[in-house]
């Protein structure tokens, strides 16, 4: 898509290599980046960057070790999750289960 965007529109875009979430995020914010894909607007975000509507839809999973029992984040009150470090899925999870103490 974007490199017939390039060629329609006379548009030149430097690709920027593969790097952590947070680096793309602070790239954004200072304007050494004008587009990064795949990401999901929330209100912080929203303070630096224009969103399109969604193209694609990544439903937010839990993975646990094999044999552990199937549970939902509700049922793990107390118990410490992971989640990836500046993922929009975090102040999510931390507004709705706030018993879960989650580690970015």
């Amino acid at each position: 898509m974007l490199r017939l965007l390039q060629q329609r529109i006379g548009l030149t875009l430097q690709m920027l290599p593969a790097r952590p979430l947070n680096d793309q995020l602070q790239a954004l914010r200072q304007r050494d980046a004008d587009l990064v894909s795949s990401l999901r607007a929330t209100p912080e975000r929203g303070a630096y960057a224009l969103f399109t509507l969604p193209y694609v839809s990544v439903p937010a999973v839990l993975v646990m070790r094999t044999g552990e029992a199937e549970r939902s984040l509700a049922a793990m009150s107390g118990e410490a999750i992971a989640v990836g470090q500046g993922f929009a899925v975090e102040p999510v999870m931390r507004q709705r289960y706030p018993r879960v103490p989650g580690r970015a």
